[in-house]
């Protein structure tokens, strides 16, 4: 019975040590260490507070950040995005949902909500992912008889209905926009339903980017606390990529390692001697128990 209450509790110390950090996936490149050695980033868009950001991204880059909450939110102003808010979501002429979706900042409303209705039912594969009670309700209500007309036709004519609605400055403005831009010759849509459609798509089209757990940075520059930990894959001598990787971590290495916990992450092979995508979760222990590895 003790032995259970410990395995119990250890597992729950294990997701609190996660929630301890903020993390940030980069590419292994000379402005990417640059910007290390420097403390700060520019024009950086948003870092993440979600474990499985090393899933998404830590597999398929060689560089993972990992920074103290606390520490962080000292040195920056940032934003936690609300992927259940269809207000925070769409205000500003949609520019949380943009970024999103988007580097771009002229990407389209229009584009987005196309993509909406092409995705909308993607959220029944995410994995992991929770969904707000918001949208488990409007959910039930789209497949309803009501619903499936309006929908089709919204659907049907996205290009003919968003092409032209811009500067958006709450989710109520949108709506009514949309409202004014039916034109159907049968009957007058009812506001609510095209109010939860509306809804509908965003929260879904959202939900798809949830497990990146967005941390939108405020600032020109994104600064980089002192004493961070730096992960970063290596590859072995025989790989084609060994002499790029050596070259610019050499140049690096030892102001990095001044500033930061550096530690080296060997890439993992298969039994036929070739890389395997399981690199990245050694990622995961070691951020486990990063508290006592410090020490």
């Amino acid at each position: 019975m003790i032995t259970k209450f410990k395995l119990f509790y250890e597992y729950k110390l294990s997701d609190e040590n996660y929630n301890k950090y903020y993390y940030l996936v980069l590419k292994f490149n000379h402005i990417t260490f640059d910007s290390l050695c420097n403390g700060k980033f520019e024009k950086l868009k948003g870092i993440s507070d979600n474990i499985n950001i090393i899933n998404s991204f830590f597999d398929i880059r060689d560089v993972l950040l990992i920074m103290d909450k606390k520490k962080t939110d000292e040195l920056n102003t940032l934003v936690k995005v609300d992927y259940d808010d269809v207000e925070t979501l769409s205000k500003d002429n949609f520019k949380i949902m943009k970024r999103l979706t988007n580097d771009i900042d002229d990407y389209s409303l229009n584009s987005i909500i196309y993509q909406g209705f092409r995705k909308h039912t993607y959220y029944k594969y995410i994995k992991n992912v929770s969904m707000g009670d918001k949208l488990y309700k409007l959910i039930k209500k789209i497949d309803s008889v009501d619903y499936k007309k309006v929908f089709k036709y919204i659907d049907k004519n996205t290009h003919y209905i968003f092409d032209n609605i811009n500067n958006i400055k709450t989710f109520e403005d949108f709506t009514n926009e949309v409202y004014n831009s039916l034109d159907n010759l049968d009957y007058k849509y009812n506001p609510i339903i095209v109010k939860n459609i509306l809804e509908y798509i965003i929260l879904t089209y959202a939900l798809l980017f949830k497990h990146e757990g967005e941390i939108l940075v405020n600032d020109e520059y994104f600064y980089v606390p002192e004493n961070s930990t730096i992960l970063i894959k290596t590859p072995e001598k025989n790989s084609y990529l060994f002499d790029e990787h050596k070259e610019i971590l050499d140049k690096y290495i030892n102001k990095l390692k001044k500033k930061y916990n550096l530690r080296e992450i060997d890439y993992k092979y298969d039994i036929n001697n070739k890389y395997i995508s399981a690199t990245h979760k050694s990622a995961f222990p070691i951020i486990r128990y990063l508290d006592k590895i410090k020490k």
